[in-house]
């Protein structure tokens, strides 16, 4: 179905997809028949709508024209839901958005009237949430009287969602809203009404009486009226001080046990993502006695406590105790008291001791007389000189309609007072306080059965029975989708435009999804614009301003956020986090070790939430959200000691996978180092600064890494500025990297230019007397016999690959006699003597086979394909079966390349074998997938190329093969191996 949105710019979609309407023009049109709900619109009325009293000459020509372009915007699956009807048209099977806004709207009213008003409160927010501005904005005024229907409907919804939100006790935040709202619409008497009323409930009766009189004074000077008759009784009853004001009549807002408290105030800001969470939450607490939200600073735990608890319909609670400005366990109690509307008088003398109540001290010192003060009803501290306060129910003020609890005292008291009720107790931000919140929460799930506790930490409770729901980043679509919402807020009527979805997605990304810092970056977005944005979050750690007033962050900054999670760190943990900062994208406990850390630690780490661990992957995987990175950069005390300790671990780690990479455990070695390239990347650019020696080791190491891996742009880029940093470097150091550069051209199809690095690594070399030299000299003369393979001078391919072997027998590099024979093979294969070629490469095959050198055996299978495709003796068959055997060990050993080679040889095997279009479509994504990585596997493999060419132009006419092509692009390398036939079913396909 299509979904229409008018309430504001129009937009139409098709299930994710925003379609492009053509214009203006189109999009008028086709705003008109949404507007009209389905029914039939004249032409003239149309041609009205869309081009007002100035129509064309001819307009229905130019309207039938727009209906087609408009069913081509729409597509084949809803190109019928613009119909003709007589002289004019209409829109069918279409949702939109004025028919969504008007039945929650209705469902909105429905409920409050039911007297469910948290209820309600959710569907007007839902209904206006549907608004972006101005209704049917394209039309202009030839939707005025619609656009005047909707908008009264909008300020009816706006003040009815008020209205709700008193219902449910939430005068404070309902006041707030309600101001702005009056100031807005300052005719609308419903407004003033609410207003005053929200005063009153907020113990704020001064500024409900002058208000009152600001009303009355208005509609007398300004139209010469008395207020109606709904603000005339609201004001008799106010001087009157009827108690029924105070509370909202229904059950909803009856007196519950020992008191009324007003519900958890919701932010103004809209709610986004976490749906999964929300579901887990209304799951688990009916049966759970004990749930606590984990995760980092920033990342929404109290916002989502919040919202599950202003959804629900308790008949007592829930009470929401704010315990970030809580400084010692002697204030724990009091506060909780405060949240639960219990009232704790003041204790003094030997009654202190039995209720655990600590003297809390003014700047002078104790209270007088040893007076023990509890935690203030209000923010400003302690009574002034003693004088006991009444605890509030809400942050507001005193319980509505002055109701006070009966005084209990400490521990015992708090929990004498909340043994019968049932309620749910949320104790946000107890990270500071996890041993005291712990032991109170043991004892009030023991003594009160029909209580339940959701807690917001950065750590466990580590209570008995706790159920831990882990609140991590908003995932990428959510963090988006936040940051517009919130950019949108502070510009009017913005929408992103690609390239502004381009920075969004990189705000998300180097944010990590904490939705604090997307707040903060998107109010930063009112002066910036999102590019200047993205640059602003460079090495530094992000200056994103201050948390706005009414937001539930107890923290003014985001770098106050985050310290808060470091200095509630023991030392020693404190010491190890401002160290791991080097790391890029995530570390293994081996890794950290080399920082000093060890399990115990990263487990202390990990329980905080400043550090999360992977342990769906092995060995498991751990990672510091990119604001803490930045803050434990800039606060490191040693950064440089950091950053070295780092480069040392990577070192050691390429000095241990650079043997593995040529043996048994290649493909091990691989996945290994594809998992730490930006710990790579971050290692080499450290050391090319320290220790251009030290970076031009490690990436010479790291040669078959670079090709096999598919990093052939980034190894050159590498390679070649470590050799230009490092002229003095070893000879061996500096022949292995310029023989990596050798290789890297040559897979990227730089023949000559790989010539050249060869043999400057070969001359460097000269007689090598150390093993190390031996063996890359080898390796050498088989790359060398390769790549005159390639050039198509197979006679000093043969020599090279001769001398190879010879040097690596001498040398005891089993491994290099085995590649040496795969590469003899080729040679000979070109020479045409195909039977001993065949047999050659068979034998390497074998030879590595047995060696466990499963790449060698793998590039072996290939030159042995290729000997079975060449024009003197073709057989199609007998290559794919080979073909298979190699694509299988090579996708095995994780070389993104050779898979590609084999690919490459299929298409033409397949081509071959009767069936071009597949050839085509496979040699057509071989070069997309190819082009990406900077890999040409034609250029490796020329003869295969010329002879595929000419097999295609022979098979195939150009239209059929830019088909085959065109369906090839959209291959991914699973569906080209999927494709790609064995040589049993091309037998089988021949019989």
């Amino acid at each position: 179905m299509l979904s229409c949105r008018v309430l504001g710019p129009t937009e139409v979609g098709a299930g994710r997809e925003l379609l492009d309407l053509g214009g203006p023009l189109p999009r008028r049109l086709l705003t008109a028949l949404i507007a009209a709900a389905g029914r039939p619109v004249g032409g003239d009325a149309l041609a009205l709508a869309v081009w007002g009293d100035e129509p064309p000459a001819s307009p229905e020509v130019s309207l039938q024209a727009y209906v087609s372009r408009l069913r081509r915007a729409f597509g084949p699956a809803h190109r019928d839901a613009l119909q003709r009807i007589g002289d004019g048209y209409r829109l069918v099977g279409a949702a939109t958005d004025v028919a969504a806004f008007e039945a929650e709207a209705a469902r909105g009213r429905g409920l409050l009237g039911e007297q469910r008003p948290a209820e309600a409160v959710r569907a007007f927010d839902a209904a206006l949430r549907l608004w972006r501005g101005e209704a049917y904005a394209d039309l202009g005024g030839a939707a005025e009287a619609a656009r005047a229907r909707l908008e009264e409907l909008r300020l009816v919804a706006v003040e009815e969602r008020l209205a709700a939100r008193l219902a449910v006790g939430d005068a404070p935040g309902a006041v707030a809203e309600l101001t702005p709202a009056v100031r807005a619409e300052p005719y609308r008497e419903r407004r003033w009404e609410l207003l005053i009323l929200g005063l009153y409930r907020s113990a704020r009766q001064a500024e409900a009486l002058s208000a009152l009189r600001r009303v009355r004074a208005l509609l007398a000077d300004d139209l010469g009226v008395d207020p109606g008759p709904a603000l005339q009784s609201l004001e008799r009853r106010l001087l009157a001080q009827d108690p029924g004001l105070l509370l909202p009549a229904g059950p909803a807002a009856a007196p519950r046990s020992g008191g009324w408290a007003p519900a958890v105030p919701r932010p103004l800001s809209t709610f986004v993502g976490r749906e999964a969470e929300l579901a887990t939450l209304t799951g688990s607490l009916p049966a759970v006695r004990l749930l606590t939200l984990v995760g980092p600073g920033g990342a929404g735990k109290t916002r989502l406590a919040v919202e599950y608890a202003a959804a629900r319909m308790d008949g007592d609670g829930p009470w929401l105790a704010r315990l970030a400005d809580v400084t010692g366990p002697d204030l724990l109690i009091p506060t909780v008291a405060a949240a639960a509307g219990v009232h704790q008088p003041a204790v003094t003398g030997p009654a202190a001791a039995d209720v655990h109540q600590p003297a809390v001290t003014s700047p002078d010192g104790p209270a007088a007389g040893g007076v023990h003060q509890p935690a203030a009803a209000g923010p400003d501290g302690p009574a002034a000189g003693g004088v006991h306060q009444p605890a509030a129910a809400g942050p507001d003020g005193p319980a509505a309609g002055g109701v006070h609890q009966p005084a209990v005292t400490g521990r015992d008291g708090l929990v004498a007072a909340l043994a019968e009720r049932e309620a749910l107790l949320i104790l946000d931000n107890c990270e500071h306080l996890v041993a005291a919140v712990a032991d109170l929460v043991v004892v009030l799930l023991a003594r009160c059965p029909r209580l339940r506790v959701l807690a917001t930490s950065r750590e466990p409770l580590g209570v008995d029975g706790e159920r831990l729901l882990p609140v991590a980043p908003l995932p990428p679509a959510d963090a988006v989708a936040l940051l517009v919402d919130r950019i949108g807020a502070v510009r009017p009527g913005w929408r992103p435009d690609p390239g502004e979805h381009v920075h969004l997605g990189r705000l998300a990304e180097t944010l990590d999804g904490i939705p604090l810092a997307l707040e903060l970056a998107a109010a930063r977005a009112r002066v910036l614009g999102l590019g200047e944005l993205v640059a602003l979050l460079g090495e530094r750690f992000p200056a994103l301003g201050r948390v706005p007033r009414g937001a539930l962050a107890p923290h003014a900054t985001l770098e106050a956020a985050v310290a808060w999670s470091v200095d509630l760190l023991p030392a020693r943990d404190r010491a190890l986090l401002l160290r791991l900062w080097p790391f890029e994208g995530g570390f293994t406990l081996a890794a950290a070790a080399a920082v000093g850390s060890d399990l115990e630690a990263l487990s202390s780490l990990v329980t905080r939430s400043v550090v999360a661990a992977d342990t769906t992957v092995a060995p498991t995987r751990y990672r510091l959200l990119g604001i803490i990175r930045a803050y434990c950069r800039e606060h490191d005390p040693d950064p440089g000691a950091s950053r070295a300790a780092h480069a040392a671990w990577v070192r050691a780690l390429v000095a241990r996978a650079a043997p593995e990479l040529r043996g048994e455990r290649s493909a091990h070695a691989i996945r290994v180092l594809n998992r730490e390239v930006p710990n790579l990347h971050a290692a080499l650019a450290h050391d090319l600064t320290a220790d251009p020696a030290a970076a031009l080791r490690t990436a010479g190491l790291l040669e078959w890494f670079w090709y096999r891996g598919g990093h052939v742009s980034e190894g050159l880029r590498l390679l070649t500025t470590a050799l230009a940093g490092a002229p003095d470097a070893p000879a061996v150091d500096r022949a292995l990297a310029l023989a990596a550069c050798g290789t890297l051209r040559f897979i990227g199809g730089d023949l000559d230019g790989a010539a050249g690095f060869l043999r400057q690594a070969k001359d460097l070399l000269a007689e090598p007397d150390s093993p190390d030299g031996r063996r890359l000299f080898s390796q050498i003369l088989y790359y060398e016999a390769l790549m005159w393979t390639v050039y198509g001078d197979f006679g000093t391919a043969a020599g090279r690959a001769r001398e190879s072997i010879a040097v690596s027998v001498r040398a005891g590099e089993k491994w290099a006699t085995a590649a040496g024979e795969m590469a003899l093979g080729g040679a000979l294969t070109g020479l045409g003597d195909l039977a001993e070629g065949r047999r050659v490469l068979r034998a390497a095959a074998a030879h590595a086979g047995a060696l466990r050198q499963n790449w060698i055996a793998a590039m072996s299978e290939l030159l042995l394909a290729r000997a079975w495709l060449v024009p003197a003796d073709p057989d199609p068959a007998a290559a794919l079966g080979v073909l298979g055997a190699a694509l299988a060990r090579f996708r095995e050993e994780d070389d993104v390349s050779n898979v590609l080679s084999c690919l490459h040889t299929g298409a033409y095997a397949v081509t071959l074998s009767g069936r071009p279009a597949l050839g085509a479509a496979l040699l057509a994504a071989v070069r997309r997938h190819g082009a990406r990585r900077g890999l040409r596997p034609d250029a490796t493999d020329p003869a295969t190329t010329a002879a595929l060419g000419a097999a295609l132009d022979e098979a195939l006419d150009p239209v059929a093969r830019a088909a085959a092509e065109a369906k090839g692009a959209d291959l991914d390398e699973a569906a080209m191996i999927a494709l790609l036939p064995s040589g049993q079913d091309q037998n089988h396909a021949r019989g």
